[in-house]
């Protein structure tokens, strides 16, 4: 599974209605980035100078995982205070609760994860950098790589999408998906309609793809229409040009293969 994306399953401070997260230190030496301060949403990572697609920012290890969720919670309440830089929920039955809550990277099997460096990544649905997950199969430990996704320029803001499921959703759909999942009510460029009309369109296709291909649903049918095929054929040519670096965009690739084998 090296390079591929995971679900994000933390809100790591977008609104959370500006009171419920209590924000840690600003813990991030870098010569591409700083973090600042975000009104409503506590931290953010922001570009110091112009950064180009395809730019790692870091690569790091967890801070610690476990087998889940709920051993994750016990694990940091166990040892709470190598864990008090990262933001955490104000309103939680423990600290360890409330720091997995805001963090944690769930994983499925492999467990989930808790990262220093990633965990002061905000949130949006046009995300200008994706999370590459890398997995030492023999101890079930990985590391993730930040790579910038779109062009950066001077003082724009490092975000990530917090799932790779509600991406590719319509946005009446995705941002209740988003709500429910983590508390926020996403207010990002796509979610508001004001990104650039040409990419408004591309994310239009690549909603529709999506749509065409989980209606389909897993084992796939005898018979696929060869229109739905074509059309993840097309997602996958719009986002490899326009965003390669976007993890999450190899899903359109990976539905033509399956759907045509």
């Amino acid at each position: 599974m090296s390079g591929s994306f995971l679900e994000a399953a933390g809100s790591r401070g977008r609104d959370l209605n500006g009171s419920d997260c209590l924000y840690g230190e600003c813990h991030l030496e870098h010569a591409l980035v700083a973090v600042r301060l975000v009104a409503g949403a506590g931290r953010g990572v922001f570009a110091l100078s112009l950064i180009e697609p395809g730019t790692e920012l870091w690569s790091e290890s967890p801070l610690t995982y476990a087998e889940s969720r709920e051993a994750l919670v016990q694990k940091v309440d166990a040892m709470v205070c190598h864990f008090e830089s990262l933001c955490r929920k104000r309103r939680a039955s423990s600290k360890g609760e409330g720091i997995v809550a805001c963090n944690f990277f769930e994983q499925g099997v492999l467990g989930a994860n808790l990262f220093k460096q990633t965990s002061l990544l905000n949130h949006a649905c046009c995300p200008t950098a994706s999370l590459h997950f890398e997995h030492k199969s023999f101890s079930g430990e990985c590391r993730v790589r930040a790579i910038v996704a779109q062009r950066l320029d001077c003082g724009k803001e490092v975000c990530i999408s917090y799932s790779a499921t509600a991406l590719f959703m319509p946005t009446v759909e995705r941002r209740k998906w988003l709500h429910d999942r983590w508390g926020f009510w996403c207010r990002c460029p796509r979610c508001e309609g004001t990104l650039p009309a040409t990419d408004m369109r591309r994310w239009a296709l690549l909603e529709e793809a999506a749509a065409a291909a989980d209606a389909l649903g897993k084992p796939r049918p005898k018979t696929v229409d060869p229109a739905v095929v074509a059309l993840q054929r097309r997602a996958a040519e719009v986002i490899g040009v326009w965003l390669p670096d976007l993890a999450e965009g190899a899903r359109f690739t990976e539905s033509a293969e399956y759907l045509a084998s």
